[in-house]
């Protein structure tokens, strides 16, 4: 699966269907906008459905990274397969660190308005609206999907010395 998954990935073109596991979303207008953008034979597929491995992934769409981002980063690695993390919502109080630290170089976190993008410490890669009516917007989203499944994937490196100093 994952030398299938990355060979597939590599040989999109900007109009090759997209393969998409997706955590669930509340937003449903999200869901119709993503689904008008996407070419034509795409997939969008649950978590639960890739657990049958009949589709080769191009990329993880993360709508909850509370609930779902260690969901979607061991799927990830798994399948080699970079992550788009969608925030829907600020923040909420009860988180006090960033989620994404030790995680994927392959992560890719939009946010769709400012509110959101200043709620989570401006750590967004990208400010992003979605609007179906604006031909440039729909552009947009179109090419950043095409852009994320080039994204090779690859890990942070992990400096875990337990407290411990080094020794010369």
């Amino acid at each position: 699966m994952i030398i299938s998954s990355i060979i597939k990935r590599y040989a999109n073109n900007y109009e090759s269907p997209l393969n998409i596991v997706m955590t669930q979303c509340d937003n449903k207008k999200f869901i119709d906008f993503l689904q008008n953008i996407l070419p034509d034979q795409s997939k969008i597929l649950s978590l639960e459905d890739t657990l049958f491995g009949n589709t080769v992934p191009d990329i993880i769409i993360c709508h909850n990274k509370i609930n779902y981002l260690d969901k979607c980063g061991y799927l990830s690695y798994f399948l080699h397969c970079p992550i788009l993390i969608i925030d829907h919502d600020t923040k909420p109080s009860f988180i006090d660190k960033n989620l994404i630290t030790n995680q994927s170089n392959s992560i890719y976190s939009i946010a769709l308005n400012y509110d959101i993008y200043n709620s989570w410490g401006k750590q967004q890669n990208l400010v992003l609206a979605f609007d179906i009516n604006n031909q440039s917007n729909v552009e947009q989203w179109h090419n950043l999907l095409y852009q994320i499944t080039k994204i090779p994937f690859n890990l942070k490196p992990k400096n875990i010395n337990n407290g411990e100093t080094k020794k010369e």
